[in-house]
């Protein structure tokens, strides 16, 4: 079963690692419009380029980040990293 990732958790766990408390700073980091941002928000969804360019220049957990899994201590390896993902039209 797929597991369902909900923007503002993402967002969140995002502002949590940055230790930012506000969207603005938040889209200053990602480097977003607010309206942008305010837009992942309404619609559910992200501009995953933008969350996995920052992930991997600052060596974030994936999985923390998108699926709150607990952080591995060991170190991650972004080499060669592609992704993909598939729309669920409800």
């Amino acid at each position: 079963m797929d597991r369902v990732i909900e923007v503002i958790d993402v967002l969140e766990r995002l502002k949590n690692k940055f230790n930012v408390k506000t969207d603005r700073k938040l889209c200053k980091l990602l480097g977003v419009k607010p309206n942008t941002l305010s837009n992942w928000k309404k619609r559910n969804r992200l501009d995953y380029e933008a969350i996995l360019t920052i992930c991997k220049q600052n060596n974030l957990d994936l999985n923390y980040i998108f699926y709150n899994t607990p952080e591995k201590s060991c170190q991650k390896n972004y080499t060669g990293f592609q992704y993909s993902y598939k729309e669920n039209i409800v």
